[in-house]
């Protein structure tokens, strides 16, 4: 499957999810839509790496004194951490990390890049120095027609 394939798959789950969790008003912001995010991430570690030595971790324990972030992405077999990624709840306006700089600020300390996402735009927070850049992979203005996976998406390679 291809990055744009599975973008477009996810982007489809994704909004399939939203659509039924605000319809119903029983989901909880940050934890509704993490099964298509989970499936991305473990489709995405597969596309760039066919050996199949990466790690998608849901969940996992406790990194040091800073916390337990949503996912923890690793090689498999030397257990070297490639980064975390922090989900929280998807929002039609503009992602503002300024409510979590404190946390991301303390993964950071453990050496590690980070990705903080609402599922729509994606922070990269690649060390402690340097602003997080953020990639949208729609425009959140985009949120309210009929497809997602039909809109012109912004990251592209």
């Amino acid at each position: 499957m291809s990055y744009n394939s599975i973008l477009k798959a996810y982007l489809k789950a994704l909004q399939e999810q939203y659509k039924n969790a605000t319809n119903s008003r029983q989901y909880t912001a940050e934890l509704s839509y993490r099964m298509p995010l989970d499936t991305m991430e473990r489709a995405l570690a597969k596309e760039f790496n066919p050996d199949d030595d990466i790690d998608v971790i849901l969940e996992p324990t406790t990194q040091g004194r800073v916390g337990r972030p949503d996912w923890r992405i690793h090689n498999k077999d030397t257990m070297g951490i490639y980064g975390y990624i922090e989900g929280k709840g998807l929002s039609e306006e503009p992602f503002d990390t300024r409510p979590y700089a404190a946390q991301i600020k303390k993964y950071l300390t453990l050496g590690h890049k980070l990705i903080i996402t609402d599922g729509i735009d994606f922070v990269f927070c690649m060390d402690r120095d340097r602003e997080p850049t953020v990639i949208s992979i729609i425009d959140k203005d985009k949120m309210r027609t009929r497809d997602w996976s039909a809109q012109k998406g912004r990251c592209t390679i």
